[in-house]
């Protein structure tokens, strides 16, 4: 695109930019005032109904409050006299029309029951009111009752009476409200149920407050008995509505509404007028940016194309020189003194660097320029001098890498044979750790098979030594019983004494006797000779106890040793035992720590042998970097400095 159709496009778009600001504000001014002074109007509009309602239903009260101390009301007994009296009053006052109920809410005229009516109720407590939307009993319309209580002359309240106006009374006052050709009025209670409304439809069955859509999303505020206004829309258009409570009622409110485009057509003609002066605005502002960009679309095409030459590698494009003064022509020769410029350093700049492809780095310095193109020509310079120096560094350094690659080779082919070597040793030294390992494991098994055994022995002491306890208690208790036995024998011997006494008597009073008494002597020496033998056994039972006591004493000095000797042997058994676990303990660290030994020298192997290869790698390496080396030299000696 060309800068001239491109400063049109933008000085066309700014001028019609700045001109749709100012209509878009001014609109929305005019649509914000336009809305205020609607709902303003809807406001007092709305309070002027809500005032002519309650002057009317003021006049209502008064007019039933007048009935309710009517003498024919309070005095007369006669239903006939009272209903003529009622329907007279109505059609007097304008009522659509009236009835009397008596104390208990039942009318004197056809006997309906009105007590359920909460007029009826508070008419009866004393109070007179204006009830809400009601059915009639008798007509099945919707209307309004005006009750009142009727007092006798003793001023004690004698029933109701009350006045009925349809709905159609107050379509008549709220009919007159007009604002705008949509507009339309109706009025709510105070639970936000429609009572009046130009769509019949609508009374009685259409609660504000039940939708949070349209006019519910007001409903709160109209509901809230205080003037005011607000705005709501539905699924097609938008509306302004002005609302004022009416005072003495239930909450009644006055709701005045119109469509929001009836107070808008100021508004849109505003917006017609922008639109046409914006287009007139866009058409002079394309005259006037194509007349400017003429006059420097000439100057700035041609800098251009030399720009685009010297983009493309083209120095051979001429600049004409500009004689004019203001900021075109500068900008025109300081492009031709741009291009002259850089083809005295695109020229410079090549002569060196083919010379430095050529291998030859004794060209001369580039001149100097003016401004930053000084630091290219330095940088050029510079690099020639660096590229001259390192050239010279580089072929001392390669004399001496070669030297050095030739010294590192032959190190590191002495390095890849004692490595070769190591690596061998390290080998035989894994396997003397391997059998060592091995030997330890089965040192670590035969010590435990040990250790079992001597617990297996262990229990067999400590039974024995069990036994030889019962077996010295069994002697003792064979002890105890030879010290019996022995009483015993004292006690036979002291009887064969007894009975040897007894017989040398018998003896001496059978030869006393004489002839008689020979028989008896026979038996006496018998008793005598077998008191003599009982001693003699005695005597001779009481050395073999005696000897067996002494038996029983050195069994029993035996068996003290014996126990001693377990007891020495469990102690030591025991000792042993704890020897040997911390023989398998520490048999079992050593196979531990054998192993981790065979660990780290198997990783030392590796390590050699990885240590072996990488010397036999650097041996190459060094072979194959001085090779490299000088062939470095033969590269730099090809170089001119």
């Amino acid at each position: 695109m060309k800068i001239k159709t491109r400063l049109s496009i933008i000085f066309g778009v700014t001028v019609f930019g700045i001109v749709s600001i100012i209509g878009i504000v001014t609109y929305n001014k005019n649509m914000e005032m336009g809305t205020v002074d609607a709902k303003k109007t809807m406001q007092i509009s709305a309070e002027l109904a809500a005032k002519e309602i309650e002057e009317k239903l003021d006049d209502f009260t008064k007019m039933v409050k007048v009935s309710g101390v009517d003498s024919v009301f309070a005095s007369s007994s006669q239903n006939q006299v009272v209903s003529e009296h009622i329907d007279k009053l109505a059609e007097n006052y304008g009522f659509t029309s009236g009835n009397i109920l008596d104390r208990k809410g039942v009318s004197r005229k056809d006997g309906t029951d009105f007590s359920e009516r909460d007029y009826v109720k508070e008419a009866l407590a004393g109070k007179v009111n204006i009830s809400d939307l009601t059915l009639s009993k008798y007509t099945g319309n919707y209307g309004f009752s005006v009750a009142s209580p009727v007092y006798t002359k003793n001023q004690e309240i004698n029933g109701v009476v009350y006045y009925r106006m349809d709905v159609n009374f107050m379509s008549k006052i709220l009919d007159q409200i007009v604002i705008s050709e949509g507009s339309y009025t109706y009025l709510v209670d105070g639970n936000g149920m429609v009572i009046v409304h130009p769509d019949e439809s609508m009374i009685g069955s259409y609660n504000i407050a039940d939708s949070k859509n349209g006019v519910g999303s007001i409903a709160d505020r109209i509901l809230a008995q205080v003037s005011g206004a607000g705005e709501y829309s539905d699924e097609t258009k938008e509306y302004l509505c002005g609302y004022s409570p009416v005072q003495g009622t239930n909450g009644w409110t006055i709701v005045v509404t119109a469509p929001k485009e009836d107070f808008m057509e100021s508004t849109y003609d505003t917006m017609k007028t922008i639109v046409v002066v914006e287009f007139f605005a866009l058409v002079f502002a394309l005259i006037l940016a194509g007349l400017f960009a003429g006059s420097i679309g000439e100057a700035v095409h041609q800098v251009s194309q030399t720009l685009v030459s010297l983009s493309k590698g083209d120095l051979n494009h001429q600049i004409e020189p500009s004689k004019r003064g203001d900021e075109i022509g500068q900008l025109q020769n300081s492009a031709r003194e741009l291009q002259q410029t850089f083809k005295k350093i695109i020229y410079e700049t090549n002569m060196i660097l083919g010379g430095m492809a050529n291998y030859d780095l004794t060209q001369a310095a580039m001149n100097s320029y003016p401004g930053d193109f000084n630091q290219l020509s330095d940088s050029v310079n510079q690099i020639r001098v660096i590229l001259q120096r390192l050239i010279r560094e580089v072929q001392e350094s390669a004399y001496s890498v070669g030297t050095g690659s030739d010294e590192l080779a032959d190190a590191a082919e002495s390095l890849a044979t004692g490595t070769v070597t190591q690596a061998a040793s390290i080998n035989q030294l894994v396997v003397n750790v391997e059998d060592m390992v091995e030997c330890i494991a089965r040192n670590s098994d035969n010590e435990e098979q040990v250790q079992e055994r001597l617990q297996q022995l262990d229990t067999l002491i400590i039974n024995g030594n069990n036994e030889m306890k019962q077996l010295c208690d069994v002697v003792g208790q064979v002890e105890n019983m030879s010290s019996d036995i022995q009483n015993i024998i004292g006690t036979i011997e002291t009887i064969a004494f007894q009975i040897n006494i007894l017989a040398l008597n018998a003896s001496v009073e059978a030869a006393r006797v004489g002839e008689r008494g020979r028989g008896f002597a026979v038996v006496a020496d018998e008793i005598g000779s077998l008191a003599t033998k009982t001693a003699e056994s005695s005597n001779e039972t009481a050395e073999l106890i005696t000897n067996c006591l002494k038996k029983i004493e050195s069994v029993m000095a035996c068996a003290d040793s014996t126990s001693k000797c377990l007891k020495d042997i469990v102690e030591n058994s025991e000792k042993i035992s704890k020897a040997f676990k911390n023989i398998s303990i520490d048999t079992k660290e050593q196979a531990d720590k054998s192993s981790r030994i065979k660990f780290e020298i198997s990783n030392i192997s590796d390590v050699v042998q990885i240590n072996s290869a990488t010397a036999e790698e650097t041996a190459a390496a060094t072979q194959e970097l001085s090779e490299q080396a000088k062939n470095l030299s033969k590269l730099i000696s090809r170089f001119r400095v």
